[in-house]
């Protein structure tokens, strides 16, 4: 086949350019993909909503984590003896457990009008707000007041925490836009 190459050689079209680049920086395995690797790392370091991002999503975890783990214990604490009945102890925890999806349900139009960024600073802007708000109005200190805000409080953080996975979507899809992987 006096020049033509076979099917399968390693000169064969996109794969074997492929393959060549790979062998040129080291094969599978080899220093090259390493520095890439660095390569990467770095660039990650150097972008500014990563960090930003690092930042508000552990104090976001960390704040989703300690209220779903102790807000039943934070009603116990403050309002159990202020509650008229007790059925509103099991019915808060009921209330605060659904609520969030319901509100991540709610809120995906807003997102698709508005842009995720948007909708997330709203539910930020709203619970710091919020906090503020119920601590200015709770002198003398009321038990439908701490047991709104610490139900309350849970709603938002668990909705902030479901659109984190959208979040790194995001940021991934700018990561393959400015750097083209």
């Amino acid at each position: 086949s006096g020049g033509m190459r076979e099917e399968g050689e390693e000169g064969e079209g996109e794969e074997g350019e492929v393959r060549r680049k790979r062998k040129a920086k080291g094969g599978k395995g080899g220093e090259g993909e390493g520095l890439g690797l660095w390569i990467f790392m770095g660039q990650l370091m150097a972008h500014r909503n990563f960090w930003i991002f690092t930042a508000i999503n552990l104090v976001q975890v960390v704040n989703c984590h300690f209220n779903s783990n102790f807000m039943g214990i934070f009603i116990d604490r403050f309002v159990r003896d202020s509650f008229p009945f007790p059925l509103l102890h099991s019915s808060a925890m009921c209330f605060a457990a659904i609520s969030p999806h319901l509100l991540v349900v709610f809120l995906t139009p807003y997102i698709h009008s508005h842009g995720l960024h948007k909708v997330m600073n709203v539910l930020f802007v709203v619970k710091v707000v919020m906090g503020i708000v119920f601590y200015m109005l709770s002198t003398p200190v009321s038990w439908i007041m701490i047991f709104s805000y610490i139900v309350l409080n849970k709603i938002f953080s668990e909705a902030i925490c479901r659109h984190g996975n959208l979040v790194v979507a995001d940021l991934v899809d700018e990561d393959c836009a400015l750097n083209r992987r």
